[in-house]
């Protein structure tokens, strides 16, 4: 049989209004009020060991059990009149609530920059882009089927060509890129490792641009200089 706890009577206790935070973990419980005030009434009903155990831990805790409409410290024979307030009393979350946030700035001091490059790195990537000499594509002009070459996109600067799409052609002297809104070559990753979105914003590039990251540099591409090639605008280029 379990034993019950010797204060399990009490349904009242006084304590020193600084002793409501002892309380704080009971405020999700329910079934605990408070008269505010100094010092500060706490009432339940029904049997709490939870709260007696939080009660005992203030110092200055005075405990009190009804009897007949009067109430009586644990023990003693003879009322008391010092009871609590007929004041509205609040539920404990109301009155034992978690501090204010309160917003700090970041301590003072050079928090230093990160250096954004690109690393080796041995996970396989699908080919998004190359760029290589406009030259270079001369012998795959030739040969290459129509449909196989409208399905690309092409930029060009000064003698080099850059070409994006999912099927890219075999071109001697081509570097070779992955991704979509960041080009990175082939056999390597960005370091730190961020998604595109976070590479883009620390290269401060345009929302119409596209970022590419090599050894050596990083630089931006507009995206509307990619335009639908053709077999007709490689020769004018070759020509």
């Amino acid at each position: 049989m379990k034993e019950r706890h010797p204060l399990n009577a009490c349904r009242a206790a006084r304590i020193p209004v600084s002793g409501l935070e002892s309380l704080a973990p009971l405020r999700a419980q329910g079934g605990v009020r408070v008269i505010a005030g100094e010092p500060a009434w706490v009432t339940w009903d029904n049997e709490r060991a939870d709260i007696l155990a939080a009660l005992l831990a203030v110092p200055g805790c005075e405990l009190f059990e009804p009897h007949d409409g009067q109430w009586f410290r644990p023990g003693e024979e003879l009322p008391v009149f010092d009871v609590p307030p007929r004041s509205d009393p609040i539920p404990l979350d109301r009155a034992v609530v978690p501090a204010p946030f309160v917003p700090v700035e970041p301590p003072a001091g050079d928090h230093g920059r990160v250096s954004l490059t690109i690393v080796r790195c041995h996970v396989p990537r699908p080919t998004s882009a190359l760029r290589c000499p406009i030259a270079a594509l001369h012998p795959w002009t030739d040969t290459a089927p129509t449909e196989e070459i409208t399905a690309l996109k092409a930029a060009r600067s000064a003698d080099v060509a850059w070409l994006i799409g999912s099927r890219l052609p075999s071109i001697p002297d081509a570097e070779r890129f992955w991704g979509d809104r960041v080009l990175i070559p082939l056999g390597f990753r960005s370091d730190p490792d961020w998604p595109e979105s976070a590479l883009r914003e620390a290269a401060q590039v345009g929302r119409n641009e596209i970022l590419i990251l090599t050894e050596n540099a990083a630089e931006a591409i507009p995206a509307n200089a990619f335009r639908p090639l053709t077999r007709a605008a490689i020769r004018r280029c070759l020509s």
